[in-house]
């Protein structure tokens, strides 16, 4: 038996009822699996077309449907088509050209259509169960796969989010990569450092213990020079000492008291009416000062010292700067000018700007010697300045000076 899955658009009835394409008796059944009680027939049971002669082209677009309402029994093999029902309907679907065909009230078939009927019958059934079971599968298979459907668009989801978050982590991966890569170099840089620096700490161990022996040289040294320091101080004092002695012995033997002696040049009135020196300075080198006459010489004067006038400023101070010494040695020192109005005090005292006298040279060389002697004795100066004049002491550092005054400091 051949089984076609045929439909009625694919079988012409023109074919079926033509006595030649009946096949002799044989079945060509055609079913659907959504419908399996309907089955398309061509060929057989062979329907005689006498009675619809008068419409052939109704015939040509015909098709055969036959249905088992009741199935197939084990009693219908003997019944043979006695409960089937034939009908007939126009391809186009029009209710005007659809008929049915009653079964024949007796269908004679030999034994081999019945055999065939029957294993139609039981193949039907075979394939029904057949049918149903592989309907349960798919809609067990169509169920499982929703599901698994399903799950994997959850698992394809839930692998999305994983995606996202493996990539953040990915990136902030990669940047603590980067932050562990620099640091790795910074540590290999500092690890470099590091050694250098044991490497110099180990020279400088070295050295260490170098400048601790040479410090205990040099400390060694230090105390003998400390040693030959105070041993130096004390001849340097005592030096000192005998120096201030010997120093202030010969001034002593110069003479507490010395008068120096100087003669200003001749002032332009007098070269103009045609004075002349009155004085001979031949022996001015050891202090003698002769009076000039006409006659010859008269009188003869002895100083401590004689500056002619061709004598400097300079000359005339550096007879009178020992006393400087003296005054800072712990002395008393006084040097004044003396003489008539015109003779030249306030010249050799104070000077000029440019020609110091003996009051600014001797103040210059106290504070040189001063100077000097910063590191073994501190001094303090005070200043008074006092006038004689007349026989009456005035001190110019007052604003209103009366005589008798006492002098400020």
């Amino acid at each position: 038996m051949l089984w076609n899955n045929l439909s009625s658009e694919a079988i012409g009835t023109s074919n079926v009822l033509d006595d030649e394409n009946a096949n002799k008796g044989e079945c060509k059944l055609g079913f659907d699996l959504s419908t399996p009680d309907l089955v398309i027939c061509s060929g057989s049971p062979k329907i005689p077309n006498r009675p619809y002669e008068e419409s052939p082209e109704l015939l040509k677009h015909s098709s055969l449907e036959l249905s088992f309402e009741n199935g197939i029994t084990e009693e219908s093999k003997m019944e043979g088509h006695n409960n089937a029902s034939i009908s007939s309907k126009e391809d186009f679907g029009s209710s005007e050209a659809s008929f049915e065909l009653l079964p024949p009230a007796q269908c004679e078939e030999n034994n081999e259509e019945c055999d065939e009927l029957m294993k139609a019958k039981r193949a039907l059934e075979i394939l029904k169960k057949e049918n149903e079971c592989k309907s349960k599968e798919c809609e067990e298979a169509l169920r499982s796969l929703r599901e698994l459907q399903n799950e994997l668009m959850r698992k394809s989801m839930h692998v999305g989010s994983l995606a996202f978050a493996v990539e953040g982590q990915v990136k902030e991966k990669s940047k603590w990569f980067a932050s562990l890569r620099d640091m790795a170099r910074k540590l290999k840089i500092m690890k470099m450092d590091q050694i250098k620096l044991l490497e110099e700490a180990e020279a400088y161990k070295k050295h260490a213990a170098d400048m601790n022996d040479m410090g205990c040289i040099i400390q060694s040294k230090i105390d003998e020079q400390v040693e030959q320091h105070e041993d130096l101080k004390i001849r340097f004092n005592e030096g000192a000492k005998e120096r201030k002695e010997l120093y202030n012995k010969i001034q002593e033997l110069k003479g507490n008291i010395r008068v120096f002696c100087r003669c200003r040049p001749l002032n332009s009135e007098e070269i103009a009416e045609g004075a002349s020196m009155a004085f001979d300075f031949e022996g001015s080198k050891d202090g003698e000062l002769r009076v000039k006459s006409s006659v010859a010489f008269k009188k003869n004067f002895k100083f401590d010292s004689v500056f002619s006038p061709e004598a400097s400023q300079a000359d005339v101070f550096e007879d009178t700067s020992t006393f400087a010494t003296s005054v800072l040695d712990g002395y008393n020192a006084c040097i004044f000018a003396y003489g008539q109005t015109g003779t030249g005090k306030t010249f050799t005292m104070e000077g000029t700007n440019e020609n110091r006298g003996v009051n600014f040279r001797t103040l210059e060389e106290l504070f040189r010697v001063i100077d000097e002697r910063k590191n073994q004795i501190r001094y303090e100066i005070s200043v008074s300045v006092l006038e004689v004049y007349n026989e009456q002491i005035r001190d110019l550092l007052l604003p209103s000076s009366q005589p008798g005054a006492a002098a400020k400091r």
